[in-house]
């Protein structure tokens, strides 16, 4: 829809100035939406080229995590299927987890 598109593209936009902001950054956005829970997963350059990337996150966490979407290694965007109780944790400990591999 029209709305869901305004969404992403405002997390989108809000992801893209966080960048430029901070040069090696690794992004997870959400919103609460009316209809549906969206993310917006987003990384640097040179982060994607260690393996850190967006694309490789919702590969290994979107079943844990209830995350339906895809994209490209630098940003990815999609519904949240379900946001139980302590999903701002479970994303947390999950970025926290990914961005600790080694590449």
């Amino acid at each position: 829809s029209a709305l869901k598109a305004k969404e992403y593209g405002h997390l989108l936009a809000l992801s893209d100035s966080i960048k430029e902001e901070l040069g090696s950054v690794f992004i997870f956005l959400m919103s609460q939406h009316l209809e549906k829970n969206i993310f917006v997963c987003a990384t640097t350059d040179n982060l994607a080229k260690k393996g850190l990337n967006a694309k490789r996150f919702l590969s290994l966490y979107a079943e844990a995590l209830s995350l339906k979407g895809g994209g490209k290694d630098s940003v990815t965007q999609g519904v949240i299927r379900e946001m139980g109780k302590g999903f701002l944790a479970e994303v947390e400990a999950s970025v926290v987890q990914f961005l600790s591999q080694k590449s």
